[in-house]
């Protein structure tokens, strides 16, 4: 069965708290084809990467006891205030009332953006990165960005339920994108409100 993998405990600037570093790999489900990608498979730059990483931040305290298996590790970082790097992943199942759970790193994909993400659009919405001095080409699904969110989950069969979307059109044009913050449509990195989820237009639209 399936198990997410910790790589790494980092310390962070909270010395009560740390970090950790968690790998997986999904399969995507291959029901619908991306026409983009097919069209474009000699590219590089279009060939998936099944494997996600996650950074966890945790009180020390509470992974000691979650996660027992690196305990002792867990407890070294705090003390010594420097990264540990295991050599060999280690299983990352996680205790809980007493039994050991299975993880899973759980791939959300959508056009809602997190508010406190607006800074780092440019980087968190999906794209395909340009080359020989060509643009950066960000993926959209129904006219509007895409952005990734991963979740650290339990999943004691090994099966997630990953969120993905479809893209069926690119653009270079990252102020000319819509997508959707606050429960609005907005566009642009200014985030410019456009109209309501139902598409009315909202009279007056400001800066979010």
């Amino acid at each position: 069965m399936k198990n997410s993998k910790i790589l790494a405990i980092k310390p962070t600037s909270n010395p009560s708290k740390i970090q950790l570093e968690i790998e997986d790999n999904y399969e995507k489900p291959g029901t619908t084809t991306n026409v983009l990608a097919a069209l474009n498979k000699s590219d590089d730059r279009f060939k998936s990467n099944n494997r996600v990483l996650i950074w966890i931040t945790a009180e020390a305290i509470d992974a000691i006891d979650m996660f027992p298996q690196v305990a002792k590790e867990i407890q070294e970082v705090v003390n010594s205030g420097n990264e540990h790097r295991f050599n060999v992943p280690i299983d990352g199942f996680i205790t809980m009332d007493n039994e050991q759970h299975v993880t899973r790193i759980r791939i959300v994909e959508t056009s809602k953006l997190k508010p406190n993400d607006l800074p780092y659009l440019s980087t968190k919405a999906k794209k395909i990165p340009g080359k020989d001095g060509n643009p950066d080409r960000f993926l959209l699904t129904n006219n509007m960005l895409v952005f990734r969110y991963n979740q650290l989950v339990v999943s004691n069969d090994g099966v997630v339920d990953h969120q993905f979307l479809d893209y069926e059109d690119t653009s270079t044009e990252l102020d000319n994108c819509h997508f959707i913050m606050n429960d609005m449509i907005v566009i642009g990195t200014a985030a410019e409100i456009v109209s309501n989820l139902a598409g009315e237009k909202v009279v007056n639209p400001a800066i979010v």
